[in-house]
Parts: C-alpha cells; structure tokens; sequence
C-alpha cells in the first residue's frame, strides 16, 4: 500500500541533507532532519505497536511548530474512529542539530507529560527505553523514533472504546542535549520543544 503522503512527508524531512558553514557560534537545536525545514520542532505519528493508526489523528510533520511550541487540534471523532486495539502510541521524530557543538553524546528527554482525558481514557510516558542517537528521524531509526513514547490507553466497555472527548488535552515537552550542550529551542533561550494537543469537536 502506498505511504500516506503525510508519513512521506516525515521521512523525507529526516532525510534533508547538511547545509554550509557560517561564522560565529551557533547553539544546538532539535530539528525534523539534519537541515531545511523544520528547526525548532518534531515530528510525530500516532501507532498500535508497530502499526500507523488510521485515521491518522495523532500525526505533524513539524511544520505546526513555532519558536519551539505547536498547539494542534484533532478532531476527536478521528481519534475515537480507531476501536483495533486499547492502547495506541504517539512516537516521536527529530534530529539534534549540533550547530557549533560537536556531536558527542547525544541524549534526549520526554518529560512533563500533562492530560485530560474523559471517558475513562488515560496517558503516561514511558521512559524506559531512549534511542540516544542524534538521527532519530523515522527514515533512519523507524518507528521507535525517539525511543520514549506517549502511550493513550482507552477508557470504554462493552458500547466501544473511548479515547476522549471534544476538550481534552495532552501536552508533552521534548529536549535534548548534545556536546554537553543543551539544544535551544526558543528565541528566549528555552530548551523545550513543546506540543499541546486538543481535542476538538
């Protein structure tokens, strides 16, 4: 089956090649590849384990991100249209750009994780597992992304699952460091790239 053009999207922005040099020093960033578009932002796709969840609610190619920050609406019909499975994943995508650090011991963080959630439906990060690398774009290191993930267990019976409601959120935080450099991702000197989602009707 052909990819989705917005997955197509995403891996192809993990695949940007390098740009030139410049003058004077220049702090780390979080990116979606390793130049061009998007700086100061991830990527992320909603999955069931391995697998894309359709309809694809859950999904930004980093283009909604600006100085670091991205409010997104989802429209909770798409997001209760999936009733495969109970517990679906948001993984996350990005490159740290190393700017005028060197590339030594790259690591990243997913913290900060803040939800409401109706229906019975809840979220959790689970950190147990980073892929410290400083190419995690989804061309290069797959689905795991990251490593750490946002899982959305559903809430619901016998009547269908439940993942929510029109006014839920879910908002996570992304940093990273790299050359002993935290990566900054706002014009303020943030290190966070953060995301809220909200449900909408």
């Amino acid at each position: 089956m052909p990819m989705p053009a917005v997955l197509g999207t995403i891996a192809q922005e993990g695949q940007a090649g390098g740009g030139g040099g410049g003058g004077g020093t220049t702090d780390p960033t979080i990116g979606t590849g390793e130049s061009g578009n998007y700086d100061k932002a991830i990527s992320f796709i909603g999955y069931d384990g391995s697998t894309v969840v359709f309809p694809l609610a859950f999904t930004s190619n980093g283009s909604d991100y600006s100085n670091g920050t991205a409010a997104i609406d989802v429209e909770a019909f798409a997001i209760n249209a999936y009733q495969s499975g109970g517990t679906r994943q948001i993984r996350i995508f990005g490159y740290i750009r190393e700017g005028s650090s060197d590339t030594s011991s790259p690591s990243w963080t997913l913290h900060s994780l803040s939800a409401s959630l109706s229906g019975g439906a809840s979220a959790a990060l689970n950190t147990s597992s980073y892929n410290q690398h400083q190419d995690n774009t989804l061309s290069t290191r797959g689905y795991t992304g990251i490593g750490a993930y946002v899982n959305i267990s559903a809430g619901g019976g016998r009547g269908g699952l439940v993942w929510g409601a029109a006014g839920d959120t879910i908002q996570f935080k992304v940093k990273a460091q790299i050359g002993g450099d935290d990566a900054i991702n706002t014009s303020s000197g943030g290190v966070d790239i953060t995301t809220t989602i909200t449900y909408a009707s």
